[in-house]
């Protein structure tokens, strides 16, 4: 997989952010900004998590593709702010049937994995 900034990096983000939120690539340029310390700190890399989570999708994507996204941008800012100590989530989380919609055994397996290392990563305390 690339890094962010095999792409373009904070410019990419920063220049082309209306025609990324369009993609349909956009879980996995969430994952690569979620991989990116530098990204996922930075203002250009919150700032684009958070429209990623309020875009309109326009029927570009299935009901099961819009409910990743939407849990895949909500674990990037909570990891955020678990990781940068500033935010003011109480720590609860929940997912509703998250198998209910039409999502591949192994996306929702990955998924599920993800809110536990979140989990685990919330409960220890940080040092």
């Amino acid at each position: 997989m690339p890094r962010l900034a095999d792409l373009g990096g904070l410019d990419l983000l920063a220049e082309h952010a209306s025609e990324l939120l369009t993609r349909q690539e956009l879980p996995e340029l969430i994952q690569l900004i979620l991989n990116d310390d530098q990204a996922s700190g930075s203002a250009a890399g919150r700032n684009f998590l958070l429209a990623a989570a309020v875009a309109p999708r326009n029927g570009s994507l299935t009901e099961g593709e819009q409910l990743r996204l939407k849990i895949v941008t909500t674990i990037a800012l909570l990891r955020h702010g678990f990781r940068s100590g500033v935010g003011r989530h109480p720590g609860l989380l929940l997912v509703d049937s998250p198998g209910a919609e039409e999502v591949d055994s192994g996306d929702l397996r990955h998924m599920l994995e993800d809110l536990v290392v979140l989990f685990l990563t919330a409960a220890l305390p940080h040092r």
